[in-house]
């Protein structure tokens, strides 16, 4: 319940301060007085965008306090959103204290409980404490997204509401995601064919490190390979060759070691150059046997030299495109192979995408179809109940019928051929699914339905959204503030509105701006709003009235009358709206009273 409200420098108010009881309180004045700015205020503290042309001339910035208490067993504010605006565990969130400042241009800060908020957690958590409505809000009732939100809440449709239009988010994330991934995948095509092109002969030719040190080392005695066998042949044959007998190196060292050992055998001193001898021999033999192997390996081979020639020439290919050395031509192969993974990567995600839209398009439909079939329902009831609450407003005999329209379903009537696969969903749906939902009236028996906005009259919609609140109401514990609903309507269906309002009045917290004193007459809380002049300058200030007789004199006021007769006249309505209020006793309270009197 909304218990006081502050109002610093905005419009004509300088500063006021409105302590709100329970039930119904009625804010009256003459136009111009303020009053719809009360309203306003309390909207704002519930999250509407502020302008700044609201902020009172000749100052910076206007500040607007509200002190709710909750009660408890109404519409607790979920421990996320009490975290989300800094209102730890432990912390009493049965009381908040919601502030918001505007400056000229609009902007300002907002706070909950001494925490900075966001405007839109503001209104996250405003949703929970109070709904407000002035006259633009009344006109909202016209437009067909206000229906849908209207059936939603009756019909208890939030949650499903709200997990359609996550997966539509999902989708729309999706389909954003795949028309990057495919505009990448065009840019990357011409890339990818040539990067594919490379890769290929890079595969195919598979240099080797070193290898073209290596080759280049073969290429060399492939081409001389007459001329090392007649050199190496030629050594070898110095070093030993059976066709010179005994006169070798090899021979020859060989029988210098065996002198130089006879003689070290004689003199110790000729050790060393016995070993020496014998090293030179042994050494002689291995060259001579090295060369041998070289020689029998050795050959003039023209195939061999055309293969080593033309692997190079594929290497310095390779080169010339990739770097200046094989190393480099390698390193751009790791690099290159990396590459194209990322780009098959990308046509794999993009195709998993493709199959995830798929997914979702169908569960957005299915999802669209259960919320519709939810409002079928609610829809039918609800209609029934609007129309049970007019018949009290004085508008007995008008239908009533919440017409919901299912753009599937249209479009499958309007073509049968059309599989559910071949259906863009969000051509069809949004975040509030893939209804149009609109309320139609026939005010007065035997005349045709028609979209309310074409045929309500002020006064017909005034009662219209006064049933629909009615109906909303059941359970509802937060403040409900009202900007002249009853407009444009007479004496009689005033007093009818001031009933209901009552009504309302016993199950929450009801406030309401008017100026029929057949309303005014049913209010538990009357608050006067009137302008008067201080220091040379137009303000705003409050009165309650508690009296009967200021009371009945405000209300003669309404009517235009300051006369005796309408004071008295007003005292009998204050009476009426009395005897409405207080409640009938049951047939069980009246008897139990008759036992109680005779002992």
């Amino acid at each position: 319940m909304l218990r006081r409200l502050t109002i610093e420098d905005i419009g004509v108010i300088d500063r006021l301060d409105i302590p709100f009881d329970d039930g119904f309180t009625v804010l009256t004045g003459e136009t111009g007085a303020g009053k719809s700015i009360i309203i306003n205020c309390i909207s704002l503290l519930l999250g509407t965008k502020a302008d700044g042309s609201l902020v009172r001339s000749g100052t910076e910035k206007a500040r607007i306090e509200a002190i709710f208490e909750r009660d408890e067993t109404y519409n607790t504010i979920p421990t996320p959103l009490l975290k989300k605006i800094g209102i730890k565990d432990g912390e009493s969130a049965s009381t908040l204290h919601i502030t918001r400042e505007i400056d000229s241009n609009g902007r300002g800060e907002c706070a909950v409980n001494g925490h900075k908020v966001s405007l839109k957690a503001l209104q996250e958590v405003g949703q929970y404490l109070a709904e407000s409505h002035g006259q633009r809000q009344t006109l909202a009732l016209l437009q067909p997204g206000e229906q849908r939100e209207i059936l939603d809440r009756y019909g208890e449709l939030e949650e499903e509401r709200e997990c359609t239009a996550d997966i539509v988010r999902q989708l729309r994330r999706v389909r954003s995601d795949l028309r990057r991934l495919r505009r990448e995948e065009a840019k990357a095509e011409a890339g990818r064919e040539e990067l594919e092109f490379e890769l290929a002969s890079f595969r195919e030719i598979a240099p080797v490190p070193g290898e073209d040190a290596a080759l280049e080392r073969e290429r060399s005695r492939l081409s001389h390979a007459e001329q090392l066998v007649a050199l190496a042949g030629a050594a070898r044959s110095l070093l030993i060759d059976p066709t010179q007998g005994s006169n070798t190196v090899v021979d020859a060292l060989g029988e210098a070691g065996q002198n130089t050992r006879e003689a070290a055998a004689l003199d110790t001193e000729l050790q060393s150059a016995q070993e020496i001898a014998e090293s030179l021999a042994e050494q002689a033999q291995d060259l001579a046997l090295s060369l041998g192997r070289y020689l029998e390996g050795l050959e003039a081979n023209p195939n061999r030299l055309e293969v080593v020639e033309e692997r190079m020439a594929a290497l310095d290919g390779l080169k010339r495109r990739h770097g200046g050395s094989l190393e480099d031509v390698i390193a751009w192969g790791e690099r290159a192979e990396q590459e194209l993974a990322g780009l098959n990567q990308a046509s794999g995600h993009l195709a998993e995408l493709v199959t995830e839209e798929s997914r979702l398009n169908r569960k957005v439909l299915e999802q669209a179809r259960t919320l519709s079939t939810g409002r079928s329902h609610a829809a039918a009831r609800l209609g029934r109940a609007v129309e049970g609450e007019i018949e009290t407003l004085a508008l007995a005999g008008a239908r009533i019928v919440v017409d919901v329209r299912f753009a599937l379903a249209a479009k499958e009537a309007a073509d049968a051929s059309n599989r559910q696969e071949d259906v863009d969903a969000l051509s069809l749906c949004d975040e509030s699914g893939g209804d149009e939902v609109e309320i139609l009236i026939a005010p007065n028996q035997g005349e045709p339905l028609r979209p309310l906005a074409a045929i309500a009259s002020g006064g017909e919609m005034a009662r219209v959204m006064l049933a629909v609140k009615t109906v909303l109401a059941v359970g509802d514990a937060r403040t409900l503030a009202l900007d002249e609903i009853d407009v444009g309507v007479g004496g009689h269906v005033g007093a009818t509105i001031g009933n209901k309002l009552a009504d309302l009045g016993r199950g929450q917290q009801v406030i309401c701006v008017t100026h029929l004193p057949q309303v005014a007459a049913h209010a538990d809380q009357h608050v006067r709003v009137f302008k008067r002049t201080e220091d040379r300058r137009t303000v705003t200030r409050i009165e309650h009235l508690t009296d009967d007789d200021d009371r009945a004199a405000e209300l003669s006021k309404m009517i235009g009358s300051g006369t005796a007769a309408g004071r008295e006249s007003m005292r009998e309505l204050l009476d009426a709206a009395r005897q409405y209020a207080r409640p009938q006793e049951s047939e069980s309270g009246i008897v139990l009273r008759l036992l109680e009197a005779v002992g």
